[in-house]
């Protein structure tokens, strides 16, 4: 295992590494193998994992002295993505592009590590939406929403991903970090991204970002189908619907794209 950053001092911050770990590795992990991520103490950790249990933000195994997240962080969670302007503003944008695009449309947040799951909607007139849930998330380097995110993030961010494992989910995941920061090069020119079944071998998606209003990639927006259905040929013309819905929506969060690009030109500026 690959520990996570120095131990921090103060005790929010060892409580929150801890929970970190869980986001990384997923699951259940043993107090030796969270002192292990973190580099604290085993006492240590035993410690600040017996404080957590008892805020019920980890519930314990005893049959094999496990810990995994608690259900008070999904209560936790909901209560967040509920309050977040992109969980008020996505569900026309959503149903918008299920119905021009005809097929499934999920809408991810970036936490940092991984995405999570705030909504989706089947595609088609009589399209089916659901409501918001923290218990789904994605992996960043083989999903389409993760991919249009993370092929924007800063290159610290990349690499520190990588380093997390890129785990085969499926025999065309992009285990090999070159191939994956090549996949991202290629998203980011043309401004959306391709799972070709990375994850799900019998799912192929499109994938582009959503922005906050300082033009931070908060968020990926995603329509996804068969590979039967969605051909090489359709590819071009869903990526311009998902691009153009993951823009409004971004607008709808406040930001202004064409304001950006007018700042960041300065003849534009003089003339105006």
């Amino acid at each position: 295992m690959t520990a996570l950053p120095d131990p921090a001092s103060s005790a929010p911050e060892k409580m929150l590494r801890i929970l970190d770990c869980f986001t990384l590795k997923g699951g259940q992990l043993s107090v030796s193998e969270i002192a292990e991520l973190t580099g604290m103490a085993r006492s240590t950790a035993h410690r600040w994992v017996a404080i957590l249990r008892d805020a019920g933000l980890l519930d314990q195994d005893y049959n094999r002295d496990a810990y995994r997240l608690g259900l008070r962080l999904i209560h936790l969670g909901n209560v967040a993505l509920n309050s977040m302007d992109v969980s008020r503003e996505a569900r026309p944008v959503v149903e918008a592009l299920g119905r021009a695009g005809g097929e499934m449309v999920r809408l991810y947040i970036f936490d940092g590590n991984q995405m999570i799951f705030v909504t989706r909607a089947s595609g088609g007139r009589a399209g089916r939406f659901n409501a918001t849930t923290v218990t789904e998330t994605s992996p960043c380097y083989c999903s389409s929403v993760g991919k249009a995110v993370l092929a924007f993030q800063p290159d610290d961010v990349v690499e520190r991903i990588i380093a997390q494992g890129l785990h085969p989910y499926t025999k065309n995941t992009l285990t090999d970090p070159d191939a994956l920061r090549e996949d991202l090069r290629r998203t980011r020119e043309r401004g959306y991204s391709i799972n070709n079944g990375e994850m799900d071998p019998g799912e192929r998606c499109i994938g582009a970002p959503v922005r906050n209003p300082s033009g931070r990639i908060i968020a990926g927006l995603s329509l996804s189908s068969t590979p039967r259905r969605l051909t090489d040929e359709r590819i071009p013309e869903l990526a311009e619907l998902v691009m153009r819905h993951a823009e409004l929506l971004s607008i709808q969060l406040g930001h202004r794209p064409n304001l950006a690009r007018h700042r960041a030109d300065p003849t534009k500026r003089q003339k105006a």
